[in-house]
Parts: C-alpha cells; structure tokens; sequence
C-alpha cells in the first residue's frame, strides 16, 4: 500500500479544517431562538412560551434544544 506523502496530507487537513469553519459560519448559535446573535433573557421567555404552545414569533426551534436531548423542554429555557 502506498503511504500518502506530506503534501497530501497537509492537503487533507486543510480541507477538513475549511469544511470545520465553514459549519461553523453557517450554524446558528445553540439557544439564540430569536437570531439576534446572542443569548439573553428574552430566548428563554421565547423558549418557555413555545414549550407551553403560545407559538413566540420570531422563533427558531432548530437551536431551542439548549441539552441536545432531541426534545424542547422546559429545561432548555433554564439552561
């Protein structure tokens, strides 16, 4: 089997590294429901309001899972 040569490998890495950063730009924030860039007070209440079904506007549910156990729970406005 022919061993990759440093050139290869340094390539490698880079891309990985390129895919890393590039996942990173495009993910939202775990918590910032309402994408404003930060997480506050006001993702919680947004949080609490869509676990007790008052649909919040400006709501993202993608990132409302704070404990990443596959559900929005009350426990993720807490966290």
């Amino acid at each position: 089997m022919k061993r990759p040569n440093t050139l290869t490998k340094i390539q490698s890495i880079v891309f990985i590294l390129l895919l890393f950063c590039l996942a990173q730009v495009s993910a939202a924030e775990c918590g910032d429901v309402d994408s404003d860039g930060g997480i506050d007070i006001i993702d919680a209440l947004l949080i609490a309001q869509y676990y007790v079904n008052l649909n919040p506007d400006n709501f993202d549910p993608t990132v409302a899972d704070v404990d990443g156990d596959n559900d929005i729970r009350i426990m993720d406005a807490l966290l």
